[in-house]
């Protein structure tokens, strides 16, 4: 399971199937590397993501990676 913190709009636009989306900056919490969640299309790159039980931090890539 996981919580997103906080989450900021950062800019709007289409996706690929023309769809209006907002671009958003979030900041995600999880209990452990099991639960990061797969991105979703409009989260920017450097949304973080706090993984509690090893205290580790990682951001998305422009890829749509977690690194």
């Amino acid at each position: 399971m996981y919580t997103i913190a906080d989450e900021k709009i950062i800019g709007n636009g289409t996706d690929s199937s023309g769809m209006f989306s907002s671009l958003k900056l979030v900041e995600i919490r999880c209990d452990t590397s099991a639960d990061i969640p797969t991105p979703e299309p409009n989260w920017a790159v450097g949304s973080a993501c706090f993984i509690i039980d090893t205290q580790d931090v990682k951001f998305l890539n422009s890829q749509g990676e977690w690194v």
